[in-house]
């Protein structure tokens, strides 16, 4: 779902007008890494909607991505550090910074990290806030649990691992969705008529991904319509480029288009809005059943792009109710099937676009709910949720 031009000043304004809000509720929104950046732009959207002041931390190295992020924000670029000495200039660089601004309340979009040890000392006094994207970090060492003291609210982005948050220590989960994304300008991507593009988003890692899904059928006997776009690095320390090459044997060139190093997000989107279905790769991936999702998730429910996953996953609710399944050693012939029955991606595809759960006004709410926590003066009104119309858009026309 794009998000266009929606969330402008004069918006805003209009919204503090009604609701009688300062804009000295200010709240700080902190990515310091690369990996998920993906997840803060329906945040920006959020609290913008949501008439905060929002301060948006970020890597400088990651400007670029936010470019086309159309929201009234303060930006604060941070070094690329890598070190311990780096990473304390960087926290007391963040502390300054929120200080100086009379920042109340701070969002760490990755709640986890070395970086955090140096900031969190530095906050005392603000409202912590985190995403987590790995239930994992809960567990095992004295540092992750140290973490977990330091903030007491956090999200976790899909309502099925809700069961599996720990309640202990009093803290509180919430979930939410981050499913809107800008409008990249998008790139001309040449798709042969006829084609049947099936998308495979992330890194192209063994360790990530379950590629034995494919390469233990017969590729062969794929229909001739059918690609595979991976739309992730292949070729990085941990990639795996060269092996699904080889294992795609004579038919690979054919059948995969890959990427040597990190898509830019326009190729990305672009790629992203010619594909007929989406797969995540994760069955047999132990961690996306209790402690994490797979990105495409979001993305297919983003783009109401159908997705197509093993049916041991089926216990999660969001992939029983809307996505599609094939049985171990079946997957040849279920792509196959439906690529000659497209009225099949057509219902689920309406399913997903049809859904409230994924609407930006629900997913807002929920959001700003969890936020009204620190500032509870914010909740009960609800002239911040925009009429749903606004944000239940298709993906750009790639020209």
């Amino acid at each position: 779902m794009s998000l266009n031009s929606r969330i402008k000043s004069n918006t805003i304004i209009k919204l503090e007008d009604k609701m009688g809000v300062h804009r000295n509720n200010r709240i700080a929104l902190l990515e310091f890494g690369t990996s998920h950046v993906e997840c803060m732009y329906s945040q920006l959207a959020f609290l913008n909607q949501g008439g905060y002041d929002v301060h948006l931390i970020a890597r400088d190295g990651n400007q670029g991505r936010y470019q086309y992020v159309q929201s009234d924000v303060h930006c604060h670029w941070l070094p690329n550090q890598a070190t311990n000495r780096g990473f304390l200039a960087t926290s007391r660089s963040i502390a300054r910074y929120i200080r100086r601004h009379n920042i109340t309340t701070v969002i760490i979009n990755t709640y986890s990290g070395t970086l955090l040890k140096w900031l969190l000392p530095q906050l005392s006094g603000v409202g912590i806030f985190g995403v987590v994207h790995d239930l994992k970090m809960f567990e095992k060492s004295l540092f992750r649990k140290y973490l977990a003291l330091n903030a007491r609210h956090f999200w976790v982005l899909n309502d099925h691992l809700l069961q599996f948050a720990p309640r202990r220590f009093g803290l509180q989960f919430e979930s939410f969705y981050p499913v809107f994304y800008p409008d990249f300008p998008p790139v001309h991507i040449e798709k042969p008529a006829g084609d049947f593009w099936v998308g495979i988003p992330g890194q192209v890692e063994l360790k990530r991904k379950n590629f034995d899904l494919l390469f233990r059928e017969n590729l062969a006997a794929l229909s001739a319509s059918i690609k595979f776009i991976l739309l992730g690095p292949s070729l990085h320390s941990h990639g795996s480029g060269h092996m699904i090459s080889e294992a795609a044997g004579d038919c690979g060139k054919e059948r995969f288009i890959m990427f040597d190093d990190f898509v830019d997000d326009r190729v990305f989107h672009s790629y992203l809005a010619r594909c007929d279905m989406l797969m995540p790769l994760v069955a047999g991936k132990a961690r996306y059943q209790r402690a994490a999702i797979s990105g495409t998730y979001n993305l297919s429910f983003g783009y109401n792009i159908p997705m197509l996953i093993e049916e041991s996953s089926r216990n999660i609710g969001d992939l029983a109710e809307y996505a599609l399944h094939f049985q171990a050693g079946k997957l040849i012939d279920v792509l196959n099937h439906l690529t000659q029955n497209p009225a099949i991606l057509e219902t689920a595809k309406a399913k997903i676009e049809n859904a409230v759960k994924f609407s930006f006004d629900y997913q807002s709410g929920r959001y700003l709910r969890r936020i009204s926590t620190r500032h509870p003066a914010r909740h009960g009104n609800s002239a911040f949720v925009a009429p749903a119309n606004n944000f239940r858009q298709s993906p750009s026309e790639i020209l």
